[in-house]
């Protein structure tokens, strides 16, 4: 099984599995599909920092995932 963590950065996250930044995007990650801003602010922000500032649940992020065929890790550490 494929495994997300969401305290990785963003832009690891994608390179490990890009197949997830469409995903994302729909999600509310909409700055991801500005490339500029994917090759700067992804590599500092990780999916749990992003979410708490676009005002997203984990719960929401993670059930996603979850349905998507992904393990979520790092939801608890942090918060």
């Amino acid at each position: 099984m494929n495994t997300i963590d969401l305290s990785q950065n963003v832009h690891q996250t994608i390179q490990e599995h890009p197949e997830i930044k469409p995903l994302l995007i729909e999600l509310g990650f909409k700055l991801l599909a500005n490339p500029l801003l994917f090759n700067t602010v992804a590599r500092k922000t990780s999916i749990k920092q992003g979410a708490k500032l676009i005002g997203l649940s984990l719960k929401d992020i993670q059930q996603q995932l979850e349905w998507n065929g992904y393990e979520v890790i790092g939801v608890q550490d942090d918060e």
